[in-house]
């Protein structure tokens, strides 16, 4: 049986995507403090899958310097993102007028150090 993330709270699902989330590898390789937010478009079809996904865009803190946001870095967070995005369970997907109807959702992912 698929459990929905969609059975758990906003809180509880961005923390089950934090613990999925391999930043402590990918922050190993950058000896540099940052906080990115990766934006991962994806679908949920009205069958619950997750489809489409795609990385809508980047956002590094504007209290950083520009430099921060090194490519190599910025590539592997994407991965990342990415790779969490597709691991999730089915969600439960959206109705209207008692129809069951694909939804588009824009998930913003911060990566810290």
């Amino acid at each position: 049986m698929m459990m929905s993330l969609s059975a758990f709270s906003q809180s509880e699902q961005l923390e089950l995507i934090t613990d999925s989330a391999m930043v402590e590898e990918i922050n190993s390789n950058n000896n540099d403090s940052m906080g990115v937010v990766i934006y991962v478009f994806f679908v949920v079809t009205k069958e619950g899958e997750i489809t489409r996904v795609k990385v809508q865009s980047v956002t590094c803190d504007p209290c950083l310097k520009t430099h921060y946001c090194d490519k190599k870095y910025i590539k592997a967070l994407k991965k990342e993102a990415l790779r969490v995005v597709k691991d999730m369970e089915s969600w439960k997907p959206a109705i209207v007028e008692d129809e069951r109807v694909d939804s588009q959702f824009i998930l913003p992912i911060r990566f810290i150090d």
